[in-house]
């Protein structure tokens, strides 16, 4: 075989380009696992937003075939049983205020909710609102209806959306096995259960 000048440069080229294709195959990280859902125990003020919501969302009767939106009524009814006249004023507030406002938008994962929601989940469960930047609004309404969700709801009932079967469908009230930890965690915290 003769070998011209264009061939040369033509078979230099190409190893040229296996070598920095090798090169960068060799360079790329193997891709590593990552959980699409993570459920935590520990997410108050998530948990106070979405049930503000779903709340909402019966009030006014949106998805009430939902199970979390057809279920919300009773779980309310059972909390507010707990709660002085004052709280059950506030907390009427603050439901209606969602009810009227964010639980009319019929997806969670479109602006302003998703933004809202990915700001809240890091916030774990603190006294003070975790998030600096946060719509005036909602945040108020969050702020006012914390002590009121602590008394009546967060303690008494598990406060987290768990995994039901099949593991993608999340429920709200698919929640029975954490009470016991959720009422330890509470009880361990000075709050009653």
């Amino acid at each position: 075989m003769t070998v011209t000048p264009i061939s040369a440069v033509m078979l230099g080229r190409a190893l040229m380009l296996a070598a920095a294709v090798g090169t960068a195959a060799a360079q790329v990280a193997p891709p590593r696992a990552v959980a699409l859902f993570q459920f935590t125990a520990d997410d108050f003020w998530l948990n106070l937003h979405h049930y503000l919501y779903v709340l909402g969302r019966a009030h006014n009767g949106a998805d009430s075939g939902q199970p979390a939106v057809a279920s919300a009524p009773d779980d309310e009814r059972q909390g507010r049983a707990a709660l002085s006249d004052a709280d059950r004023a506030s907390w009427d507030d603050a439901v209606s205020a969602y009810e009227s406002g964010l639980s009319r938008r019929s997806s969670v994962l479109q602006p302003p909710l998703a933004p809202m929601t990915v700001a809240l989940a890091t916030g774990g469960d603190t006294d003070t609102f975790p998030v600096a930047t946060f719509d005036a609004s909602t945040r108020s309404i969050l702020e006012r209806a914390a002590p009121i969700y602590r008394k009546g709801w967060w303690c008494a009932s598990a406060p987290i959306q768990s995994l039901a079967t099949p593991p993608h469908t999340v429920r709200w009230r698919a929640h029975r096995e954490l009470r016991r930890a959720v009422a330890q965690r509470c009880r361990a915290a000075g709050r009653e259960t």
